[in-house]
């Protein structure tokens, strides 16, 4: 079993949408860790506000099919990419120290570590609320991120714990 850490992030009736995909996520892979939820303005400023937050669970389970699970959940959430309202994104952070390019269905690939971690505070410090000693394959602990990341943390509100 490794560790999986994982950012879900929605902008149309967010908390119940994250609800539904924590409740499917639980079915699927067990107990979950999860942060706090974030409040933060999209990225690209238009929009509505998005609710953030990140899960830790274990699984034996390949990328591809971590990858695999978290679009069906996606698709059954009413996910349509390329919208500007999102009702649900799961995006995989980190599979324990795998660390490259992974093939994940279609010709696709994922990055790992997800490039997001170093770069956005919605999902850095709900990352860092789970794993706040962990360490970054750049040798550098996650919470010495903080200074190079591309969103401003005062954006960032904590709205449920």
């Amino acid at each position: 079993m490794r560790p999986f850490f994982a950012s879900l992030g929605s902008n149309v009736d967010a908390n119940h949408h994250l609800d539904q995909a924590l409740q499917a996520l639980t079915e699927r892979f067990g107990p979950l860790q999860t942060s706090s939820r974030y409040c933060s303005p999209p990225i690209d400023g238009k929009g509505a506000d998005y609710i953030n937050q990140v899960i830790r669970f274990e699984t034996e389970d390949s990328i591809a099919d971590v990858v695999n699970t978290f679009k069906t959940i996606e698709k059954n959430l009413g996910r349509q990419h390329g919208q500007k309202q999102v009702s649900i994104d799961i995006d995989l952070l980190l599979a324990g120290d795998a660390c490259g390019i992974f093939s994940i269905y279609q010709e696709k690939t994922i990055e790992l570590p997800h490039p997001d971690i170093t770069q956005y505070a919605h999902v850095l410090i709900p990352l860092l609320e789970l794993a706040p000693n962990l360490i970054h394959p750049s040798g550098l602990p996650l919470s010495e991120l903080k200074h190079s990341l591309l969103t401003n943390q005062a954006t960032l509100q904590k709205i449920h714990s």
